[in-house]
């Protein structure tokens, strides 16, 4: 519930799914929940402040145990392109 004490503070480490706090949503509280393991650096919105919070803004800065994996679009690109050839060749195979 809104009363009950928060469910993180800065410093606490958080594993994938757990909750982080409540969001209130046209009168329902909605669960936010960890998409990745990692330690929560700070929270950027405090709870029960009444602050209306906009789409896209932070409500945690969080560092993943595992630093997230970055692409370039050619490794992309040729990602999309080996997986899209391997499907033609399931689709229409040699003969």
């Amino acid at each position: 519930t809104p009363e009950a004490e928060e469910y993180v503070r800065e410093g606490q480490h958080i594993e994938e799914g757990d909750v982080l706090g409540l969001l209130e949503v046209m009168k329902m509280f909605n669960q936010i929940r960890a998409e990745f393991p990692g330690t929560i650096r700070k929270i950027c919105v405090e709870a029960g402040s009444g602050i209306i919070v906009s789409s896209g803004q932070s409500l945690f800065l969080l560092d993943p145990d595992v630093p997230p994996v970055t692409e370039t679009e050619e490794e992309i690109f040729k990602k999309q392109q080996e997986q899209t050839t391997s499907i033609m060749q399931n689709i229409y195979p040699a003969n």
